[in-house]
């Protein structure tokens, strides 16, 4: 009976063991699939930024196609038959080889008073429409904008920027780039019979209104540069 005591149960160790050993092919397995779900999930998260991504990016192209300024076709009719009315004016600083395509009727002078259009022709593609409006006279009236009226229609336009010389009078011009908020003059313009402009100062105000001759020639230039392919 006491042998039997000491000896204790043999199969108690073996017991213990193999519980051991279910315990850790449990943990490993468990381990195993939290793996496998990981990796399953960085490759849909992978899978969904590349796919967002992609769509974004055909969204964006998308987006500038619909955007993007339509480009006009060359009218050479038109531009064989209106070439006669301009100079050309190569810019001897631009290594470009542009050159400036101006209305015969352009005043040599900023001193006198006139109204014209011009604009830069680089290769075949033409660009930079300007449109200018001189002032002259005895006294400054700082004109800080101009009114048009078109057969009857009022036009506002305020330049970025207007210049003032001075001699024995005084002469006050705006040089600007015509852009998209100015098509609806420009357009009135390429139509017009009549033009006034009223040249608002900071107290007084002139009015003046166009020859044929200018009408004519803004007209032809607002034509010639649409026939060449450009807009505004």
């Amino acid at each position: 009976m006491e042998n039997s005591n000491k000896l204790g149960n043999p199969n108690k160790k073996k017991d213990t063991v193999s519980g051991n050993g279910c315990i850790f092919i449990a943990v490993t397995i468990i381990m195993l699939v939290i793996m496998v779900a990981t990796c399953d999930s960085d490759k849909k998260e992978s899978y969904s930024t590349s796919t967002s991504t992609d769509t974004s990016q055909s969204l964006k192209n998308e987006e500038v196609k619909q955007t993007s300024t339509p480009v006009n076709k060359v009218d050479q009719k038109v531009v064989k038959e209106l070439r006669q009315y301009f100079t050309f004016k190569k810019d001897e600083f631009d290594s470009s080889g542009s050159v400036w395509v101006e209305p015969k009727n352009r005043p040599r002078y900023t001193n006198v008073n006139s109204v014209f259009c011009y604009f830069q022709k680089t290769g075949d593609a033409v660009s930079n429409f300007r449109f200018v409006i001189q002032y002259t006279a005895d006294d400054w009236l700082f004109i800080e904008n101009y009114i048009f009226n078109v057969d009857g229609i009022v036009f506002d336009y305020s330049p970025e920027s207007i210049e003032r010389d001075n001699n024995s009078t005084i002469w006050e011009w705006a040089d600007n780039n015509v852009t998209s908020f100015d098509m609806s003059l420009m357009n009135a313009l390429s139509l017009a019979k009549k033009v006034k402009v009223k040249f608002n100062g900071k107290q007084y105000s002139k009015t003046r209104t166009l020859t044929k001759k200018e009408i004519s020639y803004i007209q032809r230039t607002i034509k010639y540069y649409r026939a060449l392919g450009g807009s505004f």
